[in-house]
């Protein structure tokens, strides 16, 4: 389920030790929801900056822009910092539904892969 809550998805890293992250969905927009126009994006943001110490989110984008969500793996940064003051990110989902979507119960997985650096 998806709750309006004001502070987006949080990932906060409570290990001990720097990880690079990698996140994935299941599916597009046009998979996901389907009809004309749909709209399925994304925006990563630091809650704390300095949590992504080595940024390399793609190339061509960067914090604080929506981006469509595809299929692909991306990695969020290879230097997501484990300390308390500095280990929160933030994912904003944007959903655009059209009139003639698909219809039913409709869901999607967003994966978060963290390894070891």
């Amino acid at each position: 389920n998806w709750t309006a809550n004001g502070v987006g998805l949080v990932l906060e890293s409570i290990g001990n030790q720097n990880v690079t992250l990698t996140l994935a969905t299941g599916k597009d927009a046009t998979s996901f929801l389907g009809g004309t126009s749909p709209q399925y994006k994304w925006n990563l943001s630091e809650v704390e900056v300095g949590s992504c110490f080595n940024y390399t989110l793609h190339s061509n984008i960067s914090f604080g822009a929506f981006y469509d969500v595809n299929t692909t793996a991306i990695t969020v940064c290879n230097g997501f910092a484990f300390k308390n003051s500095i280990d929160t990110l933030r994912i904003d989902i944007v959903l655009v539904i059209p009139s003639d979507s698909l219809t039913g119960a409709l869901s999607d997985t967003i994966t978060a892969v963290a390894t070891a650096v």
